[in-house]
């Protein structure tokens, strides 16, 4: 097989990995990620920060995508287990360690 048969073989490989895990085309991300503003739907970064691409941030019982995300942010998210919960806690955590900060207790 010729590097242009592997190619496109790499591509309907691609295509078929996407439409089974999240039932949408190379095509239908890419429009998610330009309904977005062609960034990171939480941090706004233009970079994806990856060799692989951006991430494609998805809700794991319904399968749903829920947008585009950089390494970093879709990293995080799943440090804190995809729980809304968590998120906001450490939110207020470092939320109050800032407010500590400016009034010199730490």
């Amino acid at each position: 097989m010729g590097p242009a048969q592997r190619e496109k073989v790499r591509r309907y490989d691609r295509q078929r990995k996407l439409r089974k895990k999240y039932n949408k085309s190379e095509e239908e991300l890419r429009a998610i990620l330009k309904q977005q503003g062609d960034v990171c739907r939480l941090c706004g970064t233009d970079s994806p920060n990856s060799k692989y691409g951006w991430h494609t941030d998805h809700c794991s019982e319904t399968g749903r995508v829920r947008g585009i995300l950089c390494r970093r942010c879709n990293t995080a998210i799943g440090h804190f287990n995809h729980d809304p919960k968590l998120l906001r806690v450490a939110a207020i955590y470092l939320e109050a360690f800032d407010l500590n900060v400016e009034d010199g207790e730490f």
